[in-house]
């Protein structure tokens, strides 16, 4: 569950921009307009992929412009902004330093590099296009006003089109901000030109690592106006498919996530507004601990809800009641949905979620589902219901999923499993 009183009352702002070396979709060279479209939302910390040093040609090995071909565009791009700017270059074969950067207004405490090892095992076949090493940028800062610091990370993934590269590469990187995290405790935020469309299985999967998609769980949500699909960031004349991600893990919530409209580049930023939560956004129970109590049955005397699925090979269905709960003792009134599944009973008014039997989902808002452990459902199934069904909460009647407007914008997250709490804390 996220309500306001849960969040720190500062915000930060994210930008993920890749900026195609300063050109725009007529091909002309302007690191100036590049700078206009970072600068119109006010970011404190910005990832930058395909930014360059001096090179002489164009990842498609073509010409560029001299301007092109004598700029440092880390540093004017630092310049233009008022930012400090992270460089670090992935390949040396346009003539040039060809990489990725993170820019940041606040106060930067370390920054590492990290080059993917996966590198050599994951350029086999089935590519889009070309051959590159990948990198991550990471940079530690510690906004004002909150409890714990960021790390956060600009990072540009391969282009497998199986999606096997990007899927090693993020592990990667989950892997070394772990590693960077073990001796103090900090929010992750990751940003980049992932290459990957949402239905793949590296993004399906983020929420098993701990992560958001910030786009998903935001509060609100501003796609591009030309955009054919909800969110997408690329091409930017005639958006269609989602390439451009920020991540985050779920100690931080998100206020809002925007996709800018411009033709600076050939992909379109992604803005994400983020708040701290005076918690990590997981539910944290002791053994033995009462923490909610069904409010109300919204599925009353026969009118269950029937899911069927397909699992195993095998044709599968179940009964749920549909129950509004709420933590016991709050008087926020906020509720939290839980599916229970019929022939299975609570047999108390409290309950703690200690016992194994209980699962979760979250898109945005967390919900419970109680059932036989050896027949689960997908996740999406519960969501799709909660978000056709309109509930209550308190007075106002809204979809419970808030800025989630209809099915269609789910389309990306279906096929989530639900997981047992105690496989997260």
């Amino acid at each position: 569950m996220c309500c306001q009183c849960c969040m720190s009352k500062d915000s930060i702002r994210i930008l993920q921009y890749n900026i195609q070396s300063g050109t725009s979709t007529d091909g002309m060279y302007s690191l100036e307009k590049t700078a206009g479209v970072i600068n119109s939302v006010k970011p404190d910390l910005v990832a930058v992929q395909e930014i360059e040093i001096r090179c002489q040609k164009n990842c498609y090995d073509g010409s560029v412009a001299e301007k092109r071909r004598n700029a440092d565009q880390p540093t004017e791009l630092a310049a233009l902004t008022n930012m400090r700017c992270v460089f670090e270059s992935k390949t040396l074969q346009f003539g040039g330093e060809y990489g990725t950067a993170a820019l940041t207004r606040l106060p930067l405490l370390a920054h590492k590099a990290l080059h993917f090892k996966s590198w050599d095992t994951h350029h086999g076949s089935n590519l889009w296009y070309g051959k590159l090493p990948q990198v991550a940028v990471a940079l530690k800062v510690h906004p004002q006003g909150w409890k714990k610091p960021i790390w956060f990370v600009s990072t540009h993934l391969g282009c497998d089109a199986s999606g096997k590269e990007q899927d090693a590469e993020l592990k990667e990187i989950f892997h070394f901000v772990g590693e960077q995290t073990q001796s103090e405790k900090a929010h992750i935020v990751i940003a980049g030109d992932f290459n990957l469309p949402s239905f793949y299985k590296a993004i399906k999967n983020l929420p098993k690592h701990g992560y958001q998609d910030c786009w998903s769980t935001a509060t609100t949500r501003i796609p591009c106006p030309s955009a054919l699909i909800p969110g997408a960031t690329h091409p930017s004349n005639r958006p269609v498919v989602r390439l451009d991600y920020v991540i985050a893990t779920r100690g931080l919530s998100v206020s809002e996530a925007r996709v800018l409209d411009t033709t600076a580049s050939d992909h379109l930023p992604l803005f994400v507004q983020l708040e701290e939560r005076e918690g990590d956004g997981l539910l944290h129970l002791e053994p033995g601990q009462s923490r909610y109590a069904i409010k109300k049955e919204v599925t009353q005397g026969s009118n269950v809800i029937n899911l069927k699925w397909q699992q195993n090979l095998l044709k599968r269905k179940a009964d749920y009641r549909l129950y509004l709960c709420e933590e016991a003792g709050s008087s926020s009134g906020d509720t939290i949905p839980l599916f229970i599944q019929e022939g299975l009973e609570l047999n108390y008014s409290d309950f703690a979620i200690d016992d194994g039997r209980f699962q979760f989902g979250c898109c945005g808002n967390f919900f419970l589902v109680l059932h036989k452990l050896k027949n689960k459902p997908y996740q999406d199934r519960f969501k799709q219901f909660l978000i056709e069904y309109k509930v209550f909460r308190g007075e106002e009647q809204s979809s419970f999923f808030g800025a989630i407007k209809n099915l269609e914008m789910t389309k990306s997250l279906v096929g989530e499993y639900l997981w047992d709490y105690s496989s997260v804390l």
